[in-house]
């Protein structure tokens, strides 16, 4: 567990123990200062995510039907301190061995559709998930950064959750809980498996997902001069 924002007596008794170690630092090149222990857990309610069969199926076959990294949304439906996801979204992005992103312009053309649509359950998407292909699952800088600018406009009582997952079954899960001011990571939460039975048929979804929303990067080269392209001499 890991201390996300501090309110302002937090902050206050942060900044006073931080004046006071620089005060009394006699070789700064070895300063040390962690602000983001949690020293008292026992006031801390430890999250359950359930993941129903649908969504974790889906999520396991997308990573298993390439051999690129891969990303999907996921809808989170939180009662009290447990997460339920229930479903898994895909939405246009650009994937390589090494790396899934998007385009600004398509991902946000995707997402102005899901939010004008009154039948989109909108409050519910709350997950980003992606993959590392048989890499571990631990978060990269990139992963860092990203999770870091997803979460600066959350709310103060709401969450967000990122999951990493590989080839290998390995699972990953970041929860950003901004109502206890916690991040939770994957040995904090009790997660479950839940069966849902709703009779999609998933194998079918996949593909259809892979087709109409992933593809790889497109590499364009320079015109040499001499009257050569990409390093060969044209005829």
């Amino acid at each position: 567990m890991e201390k996300l924002r501090l309110n302002k007596k937090e902050l206050n008794t942060v900044i006073a123990e931080l004046s006071r170690r620089l005060e009394n630092c006699n070789n700064y090149s070895k300063f040390r200062f962690n602000g983001g222990q949690i020293k008292d857990q026992t006031t801390i309610k430890k999250p359950t995510l359930i993941i129903n069969t649908t969504a974790y199926i889906k999520m396991f076959l997308l990573v298993d039907s390439t051999n690129n990294e891969i990303s999907w949304h996921g809808l989170i439906d939180k009662k009290n301190n447990t997460y339920c996801l229930y479903d898994i979204l895909m939405f246009p992005q650009v994937n390589s061995s090494t790396h899934t992103g998007t385009e600004d312009e398509d991902y946000m053309a995707w997402l102005s559709e899901k939010i004008t649509d009154p039948d989109f359950p909108i409050e519910h998407l709350r997950c980003h998930g992606h993959s590392h292909v048989r890499m571990n699952t631990k978060a990269s800088s990139i992963d860092d950064e990203y999770q870091n600018n997803m979460v600066k406009n959350i709310e103060d009582n709401d969450f967000y959750i990122f999951m990493i997952l590989n080839k290998h079954r390995a699972m990953n899960v970041y929860l950003y809980d901004f109502e206890q001011q916690v991040l939770f990571t994957e040995k904090d939460i009790n997660i479950q498996l839940v069966n849902d039975n709703d009779g999609e048929e998933l194998i079918s979804w996949t593909a259809e997902m892979i087709d109409k929303y992933v593809s790889e990067p497109v590499y364009t080269y320079n015109r040499y001069k001499g009257g050569k392209k990409n390093g060969f001499k044209q005829k």
